[in-house]
């Protein structure tokens, strides 16, 4: 016969949480709240070793790994703004 653990499943704590002492990561909190769109691109491969080079450089920096996205993001954005004041 099996006894019932009283109160909702969600309100339980699961395994690791009682093991580890409570020590669990939490998740990252996205900054930027915009929806993301999912696009596919072909690059040179001397591009995808630059943007390798650059989250390499930018974790060293930081301590923090950014995503590969973000890196392609800041440079479009650097190119518009480039663009924008040439055109001025």
């Amino acid at each position: 016969m099996t006894t019932r653990k009283p109160g909702p499943v969600s309100a339980r704590t699961g395994l690791f949480d009682r093991t580890s002492g409570n020590t669990a990561i939490p998740e990252p909190v996205q900054e930027d709240s915009k929806p993301r769109i999912k696009r596919t691109f072909q690059i040179p491969e001397d591009v995808v070793l630059m943007l390798n080079e650059l989250q390499l450089e930018r974790y060293r920096k930081t301590g923090k790994k950014p995503e590969l996205s973000e890196l392609v993001t800041e440079g479009i954005r650097s190119i518009a703004g480039h663009d924008q004041l040439v055109a001025s």
